[in-house]
Parts: C-alpha cells; sequence; structure tokens
C-alpha cells in the first residue's frame, strides 16, 4: 500500500512550478540549494520557498532515512506556523504523515494526515484533499474498518478527477474493490476490480491494469473458479514480464497465487513449480514474503506424500505467522490507545465549549442586567429573576460535565480490563504454540526411535539369520577333501563370516539398546563401553563431570548416535589401544570430547568420509559444531559444542 503514496507526494509538490523542479533533485542537490537560500526571517516569500525545499529533502529522506525525514519535516512546520501560512503548514503535516508512515507508525500519521486534510479543505487545495483523504482511507484499511475505508476513498476520488490525477482515481476504485474482497463480499469486488481493470486500459496505466487483473485473479481463487483465475493469472504474469520496475512482491505474490491456482485444480506437481520458482528467481526473499510460500508449501508437499518437507515448512510458516501475529496485536494496542487519546481529546475540546457557552451567557446577563438597570428600572425583578433562571442552568450543566467525567473514567477502567483480557489471551496462545512445537519436537524423537527400532530388528532378524546360515552351511563343508590352499580360503571366508555376525548383532544391539530407552544416555554409553572393554579390542575410559544433565530425548539420541560412529571409527581405522570419552557441561553449552591414541586419522579420506558425514549431519541437526584435531601416529581429538537451544 505504501507504495501508491509516493504517487501522491509527487502529484502533492507539482502545485507549484518549483515543487516540479526540485522534486526531481537528489538529496546532496536539495541541500545545496537549502543551503543557497537567504537566512530564515529575511522575506516572507524566502521562508515559504524554504518550506517548500525542506519538504523535498524529507521526502527524498523517508525511504533511506525516516528518522532525518521526520526532522526536516518538522523544521518545515516550525516555519510555516511561525508564518502563520496554511499552505505550509498543511503541506509540512502531510509530508510529516507519510515520513511516520514510512516509520511504520501508522497512528501518529494518521494524525498529520487529519490536521492536513482539515488545513487543505479551509484553503480548498484540491491536491491535498485527494491525497489526505486516500491515506486516511489506508490508514482505516489497515485497522479492518473497511466501512469508514471505503467512505475516504469515495471522498478522494472526485478531486483525483478534478485535478485530471487517472492513476489515484483507478487505486482508489481497486482499495474499495479490495475491502470488500476483505470482508469476503466478492461480488461486489470483482464488480470494483472490472471497473478499475476497464478505466486502467482505457486511460493506459499499465500499472494498475496488473494490479486489477491480479485482484480479479485471487478473488476467482477464493471463489473456486480455478480456471477463470488462471486465465486472468495468465495474463498478470504477461504484464509482469513486460511493465519495467516490478519488485520482488510482484513476483511472489503472482507465483503465490498460481500454486494455489494448481492446488485447487489438483495439479499439485505444477503447484510447486510455481511455489519453488521465487526461490529461485530471486536468491534472498524478505521474510514477509515467505509466509504465504511457506504455507502453500507445506499444503503441497503433504498432498504430495512429502512428510518431512512439508513438516519443515510448516514449522517455517508457524514461525512467520507468530510474528505476524505479534506485530498485528502490536498494531491492535496501538489502535486503541489512538482511539483512547482521541476521546480525551474530544472530551477536553467539550469541555472548553462548555466553559466558552457560560462565560458567553454570563457576558450577555450582565449586558441585559446593566441595560435593565440603566432604561427600565420598573423591570428590575424580572432581570434579577431571570438572572437566577440563567445561573441555575450553568448549576444544571456543571451537574451534566460531572456525570460525563463519571462514564469517562468507568469507560477508561473497561478499556484497561479489555487490555489486559487481550493481553491474557495473548500470553495463552504463544503457550500453545510452544507447546506444539514441543510435541512435534518429541513426535520426531518418538519416529526417529521407532525407526531405530524397526532397523535393528531388520538387521538382527533377517540380514543376522542370513549370515548365520551362511556360516553354517560353510562349515558344513568337509574340509578334509580341500587342498591346502582351499582351506586357508575356506578358514578366512569363515572368520570373515564370524566377524560380519558379529558385527551386524552389535549393530543392532547399539541402533536402539534398551539400556538407552531404560536408563537413559549414560547408562547405555556405561554398557557400550563395558562390552568393548571386556573384548580386549580397545580400553575405553567414560567420564561424565558431575554436574552435566541432558534431559532432552533428541539431543540425547543425537549424542549416542555420534558417540557410537566415532567409536566405530577408532576400531575400524585408528588401531588404537586406549580411548576417552568426556562429557562436560558450562553454563551455555554441553561438550562432548573423543579421543584416543591411535594413528591419527585423515578426515577427507575415502575410508572416513560416510562416517564423518553422518557425523556433520547429526551435529547440524542439533545446531552444534565439532572440531577435528589430529596428529599423525600419536592421537585424534574431535569435540562437538553442542547449545542447550538445541
Amino acid at each position: 500500500m505504501r507504495k501508491y503514496t509516493v504517487c501522491y507526494l509527487l502529484l502533492f509538490f507539482s502545485i507549484s512550478a518549483y515543487g516540479q523542479q526540485v522534486i526531481n533533485q537528489r538529496v546532496d542537490s536539495l541541500k545545496a540549494i537549502l543551503a543557497k537560500l537567504p537566512p530564515e526571517r529575511t522575506s516572507f516569500s524566502n521562508d515559504t520557498l524554504r518550506v517548500k525545499v525542506l519538504c523535498a529533502l524529507a521526502f527524498r529522506m523517508a525511504f533511506s532515512k525516516p528518522d532525518s525525514s521526520v526532522f526536516y519535516s518538522e523544521q518545515a512546520l516550525k516555519i510555516g506556523e511561525r508564518l502563520n501560512h496554511i499552505l505550509s503548514i498543511a503541506r509540512a503535516n502531510h509530508q510529516l504523515g507519510y515520513s511516520y508512515l514510512m516509520l511504520g507508525k501508522d497512528f501518529e500519521s494518521s494524525e498529520y494526515f487529519f490536521k492536513s486534510l482539515k488545513l487543505s479543505e479551509q484553503i480548498k487545495s484540491d491536491t491535498l484533499i485527494a491525497s489526505n483523504n486516500r491515506q486516511i482511507a489506508h490508514a482505516y484499511f489497515e485497522l479492518k474498518k473497511y466501512d469508514l475505508a471505503e467512505k475516504h476513498y469515495n471522498k478522494a476520488m472526485p478531486y483525483f478527477l478534478k485535478i485530471n490525477y487517472k492513476k489515484g482515481y483507478a487505486n482508489c476504485l481497486n482499495d474499495i474493490g479490495r475491502s470488500y474482497y476483505m470482508r469476503k463480499d466478492y461480488e461486489k469486488a470483482l464488480a470494483y476490480f472490472q471497473q478499475c481493470l476497464v478505466y486502467a486500459r482505457k486511460n493506459g496505466i499499465q500499472i494498475m491494469e496488473n494490479y486489477c487483473t491480479w485482484s480479479i485473479a485471487n478473488t476467482y481463487i477464493e471463489k473456486k473458479e480455478y480456471d477463470k483465475a488462471l486465465a486472468y493469472a495468465t495474463i498478470g504474469m504477461k504484464l509482469n514480464e513486460t511493465i519495467e520496475g516490478m519488485v520482488e512482491y510482484d513476483w511472489v505474490m503472482g507465483y503465490e497465487a498460481l500454486a494455489r491456482i494448481y492446488s485447487g485444480k489438483g495439479d499439485f506437481k505444477q503447484a510447486l513449480y510455481y511455489a519453488e520458482k521465487p526461490f529461485k528467481q530471486f536468491s534472498d526473499i524478505r521474510e514477509y514474503n515467505k509466509l504465504p510460500l511457506y504455507e502453500r508449501l507445506y499444503v503441497i508437499h503433504k498432498e504430495l506424500g512429502n512428510y518431512q518437507k512439508a513438516l519443515y515448512y510448516h514449522e517455517e510458516y508457524i514461525r512467520l505467522a507468530e510474528d505476524s501475529k505479534k506485530q498485528e496485536y502490536e498494531k491492535q494496542l496501538e489502535s486503541m490507545r489512538f482511539e483512547y487519546d482521541n476521546m480525551q481529546l474530544k472530551e477536553n475540546n467539550a469541555l472548553l465549549n462548555q466553559d466558552l457557552i457560560r462565560e458567553t451567557l454570563i457576558k450577555k446577563g450582565l449586558i441585559i442586567g446593566v441595560i435593565g438597570v440603566l432604561i427600565f428600572v420598573v423591570f428590575f425583578w424580572w432581570n434579577n429573576r431571570l438572572l437566577k433562571d440563567k445561573n441555575q442552568l450553568i448549576e444544571n450543566q456543571k451537574e451534566e460535565i460531572l456525570l460525563v467525567k463519571t462514564e469517562v473514567e468507568e469507560l477508561n477502567k473497561t478499556l484497561e480490563r479489555k487490555v489486559e483480557e487481550r493481553t491474557s489471551e495473548l500470553i495463552q496462545a504463544n503457550n500453545e504454540l510452544t507447546q506444539k512445537n514441543q510435541e512435534i519436537s518429541a513426535a520426531l524423537v518418538k519416529g526417529q526411535t521407532l525407526e531405530r527400532k524397526r532397523v535393528a530388528s531388520e538387521l538382527h532378524d533377517n540380514l543376522g539369520s542370513t549370515l548365520s546360515g551362511i556360516r553354517w552351511m560353510l562349515q558344513a563343508i568337509d574340509r578334509e577333501n580341500l587342498t591346502s590352499e582351499e582351506k586357508k580360503v575356506y578358514t578366512n571366508i569363515l572368520n570373515m563370516m564370524n566377524n560380519a555376525y558379529e558385527e551386524v548383532r552389535l549393530i543392532s544391539h547399539n541402533l536402539l539398546p534398551d539400556d538407552f530407552e531404560q536408563k537413559g544416555l549414560f547408562g547405555a554409553l556405561h554398557k557400550l563401553t563395558s562390552d568393548i572393554n571386556q573384548s580386549g579390542k580397545l580400553k575405553i575410559a567414560l567420564v561424565i563431570e558431575k554436574d552435566v544433565i541432558i534431559n532432552d530425548q533428541k539431543t540425547a539420541l543425537e549424542l549416542y548416535s555420534i558417540c557410537m560412529e566415532l567409536i566405530n571409527n577408532i576400531l575400524k581405522h585408528a588401531q588404537a589401544t586406549q580411548a576417552e570419552i568426556r562429557f562436560e557441561q558450562s553454563s551455555e553449552n554441553w561438550y562432548v570430547t573423543v579421543k584416543d591414541n591411535g594413528r591419527g586419522a585423515d578426515i577427507n579420506s575415502a575410508n572416513n568420509g560416510k562416517g564423518i558425514k553422518n557425523i556433520k549431519n547429526r551435529v547440524e541437526a542439533l545446531a552444534a559444531s565439532i572440531s577435528f584435531n589430529s596428529i599423525a601416529n600419536k592421537s585424534t581429538i574431535i569435540k562437538v559444542t553442542v547449545p542447550f537451544i538445541a
């Protein structure tokens, strides 16, 4: 919505020949012009010219340096107020509204647009009236007060026609259609979008033709009329390619709309193509543009049976949606504050008006009394009675004021209670999201556990049985009938089969040993190292610092797998006689150090490639880091650092 504001500000500065000249100047040029102007208070014309330059400078800096834009706008406002020049004050207020809009302070922005609107109506500035109404309508639209937004759009439209700014008129038509779209009144929305499309084509406003085309496509998607939606979306994509300066948002929304269309038609492969295309076209997509894409990718992968990817995009969507909700809640709280301040302002104005009425009545009474005494002494009593009646009226008004004040105080208390209730709801929603994330993590760990059990069972029952059968068949061969060379081959094959059988049995046992489920990570590691120590192949010391506690099941399971992989590498490649596994803990991290006295290892060698890759994948899953320190023919030290947030 903010990109439309630029058009109105450009139009605002076009009200004078000087404005047309300075609006295209760069910031440095405008600063140079400002420096060359005569000092302030030199003359009225120089000061009004200074206001124009300050506003132009503020406009130029609104995108890159909005704080500086506010500073120059306030300088322009001070000069305008000192001059009591209404046009300058209206310009400065309008620019302040735009500067605060760029800062994301919608309500402060609206206050200045309202001030500018009041002044622009006073001096009958059609350009400012049109632009201010347009921006106020935008603010109400963001607050979801669509009736008020439509009211100000309709106020702006005749002024855009009057100043012959056709793009502004088309913008209002499209935005009114969007207000009905948000209220799910799709027939009225289509009527305004079609009217806007016809108007834009007739007047050659290609950018508005594009916006209206996509608005119609999205409306037909909501109506589930996907063939019509696809027809308009195809036109929209061609316009995207034709029009220069189309930004990331325009392309992302176009691809997302096509993904929704093909999802609705049941063609999820084509839907996936369009949902993934923005990530290929743009290297770094903004967070708020990713939100609809992640939601669409979650639905598509779920329908295609890619549950792991679906879960990933669902989690990313939840994360971004939660941030978006927080911003929406903050905006709602800011809205309540704005309405409260506005109510207080109205109350103060009402009190001032009452005081003014009371003073006016007293003055009139005194004048009538003096005239009565001087001219009509006979009517003295009547005049005295009249004054008493009026005093009674004043007392009644005081009582009414006190009553209104009491009602306002009650209203304030009600507002505070509603804010507290809303805050409580937000906290509860956040707790529910946290619980849901924990449930998803628990489900992933449970799934990994079940898969480990299944693989261990398959290894033990199937591959183990097969190897055992082959071993028995080999043992059944009569060695006496073999030559000496064949006996050597026979013995080697039998030894290799025995080793393979033992290794499969050990792998299947340690994929998820019973001790891990019953005693946890450290109990399982004690059992593992004890078994290896008893085999005599390697002496492993397991050292666990007394303050180390790992309760997270996922972290424990991944660390067990990492230790298993490292021990397996030591047994196969290190030719070590001693090894140590050490667990330590700091205020922020767990540390797992595995070292041996073997011959050292080339981490990048082919023999180590698969195992090291598995270890790195598990380390990455924990958001952890790993370091390798290998000294040839002496030792290897591997240290894994796991943050608590894992």
